[in-house]
């Protein structure tokens, strides 16, 4: 179990699409009691969350965040988020947007989902590997569904 309460911080670095401020200053408070809890409870060999001092979540454009999966990952396509292990987290509001629509969600449900996700990685769970995948998404779709009513 890891230390616990881990301070989030939040910033929208994006100006492609409107997410209001009294909802973005929601997060870090949702994170510390309702999420961080429960993806601590599913950690894997290769967590980190003992390690971490902070979380980072930074909403941003299908631009840079191409340009950080390029960077990082040799991959210059855009992608939901990116989990850096020393507790950073780049979403994309344009892929949230889209996946959103395309799957008949909620855009800002679609956007916690992958600061789940992100969290997720940061507890250990990978989704390379079809099995690896399956398990990571199950745990991410359960905690979304047990902390959603609670963001308020």
């Amino acid at each position: 179990m890891s230390k616990t309460p881990i301070p989030c911080s939040v910033y929208n670095n994006q100006t492609q699409l409107d997410l209001d401020d009294a909802w973005l200053a929601k997060i870090p408070l949702w994170v510390e009691q309702y999420v961080w809890p429960q993806a601590s409870s599913c950690q894997l060999d290769a967590s980190v969350f003992n390690e971490l001092d902070f979380l980072e979540i930074a909403f941003i454009d299908d631009e840079a965040i191409s340009k950080a999966h390029a960077d990082f990952m040799d991959d210059p396509t855009p992608t939901d988020v990116i989990t850096f292990l020393h507790g950073e987290l780049l979403i994309s509001v344009e892929t949230a947007h889209k996946q959103a629509l395309l799957h008949k969600q909620e855009f800002h449900t679609e956007l916690l989902r992958y600061i789940i996700h992100g969290i997720l990685h940061l507890a250990g769970h990978t989704d390379y590997e079809t099995e690896n995948q399956k398990q990571m998404l199950e745990a991410q779709e359960v905690i979304l569904a047990n902390t959603i009513s609670d963001f308020k």
